[in-house]
């Protein structure tokens, strides 16, 4: 697998906000649904914003709809940051072959914990962009694609693009200026 930066055009993601009047977190919600050879793959975002948690959800559904697998990756984010803005909820789903493949922000700690009750915040510029390879049983592990704070940029996963079956677009900004990426498989 790899990654290079070169020019391109920048696109959007689709995001769903829910706001209740009660007392209720605002909450946003943001759906992908891939199709991969003969499985389907649902991806779904929660953000409440009262308890400063993100949460990804994958479940895995046979052609028969027949829900083969879910797994929720869960991750914290600093208490100042309590707009929609944060990096970490951000990510970027890719399908090839049996696996599916995240990416996002996230701290660097996180590579190495090794409790998984224990998530580490996200720590904004000074974050690693994570790739999360989940195998068709269930079974996933992360690497590090890059060091934003070394590469002087910071990853917008929600403008990442699947653009075939070997290549995904990546988007990246320093300030006003962007860069965009290709990650190979």
């Amino acid at each position: 697998m790899t990654t290079s930066f070169l020019a391109a055009q920048k696109s959007s993601g689709v995001e769903v906000r829910l706001s209740d009047k009660s007392k209720d977190p605002m909450k946003t919600i943001v759906y992908d649904l891939i199709d991969s050879n003969d499985d389907s793959y649902f991806i779904a975002r929660l953000k409440q914003t009262l308890f400063n948690t993100s949460e990804i959800i994958i479940e895995k559904y046979a052609k028969n709809l027949k829900l083969q697998q879910a797994k929720v990756l869960s991750a914290t984010v600093d208490g100042k940051d309590l707009d929609f803005t944060t990096a970490f909820l951000p990510h970027a789903s890719m399908v090839k072959d049996d696996k599916l493949y995240l990416v996002f922000n996230d701290n660097e700690k996180n590579l190495t914990e090794t409790k998984e009750d224990k998530v580490h915040s996200y720590n904004g510029k000074k974050s690693v962009a994570m790739l999360v390879t989940m195998q068709d049983d269930g079974s996933w592990f992360q690497s590090a694609l890059f060091d934003n704070k070394v590469e002087g940029i910071l990853l917008r996963p929600t403008i990442c693009q699947q653009i075939n079956d070997n290549n995904t677009l990546l988007y990246a900004e320093k300030g006003r200026t962007y860069t965009m990426g290709l990650l190979t498989f």
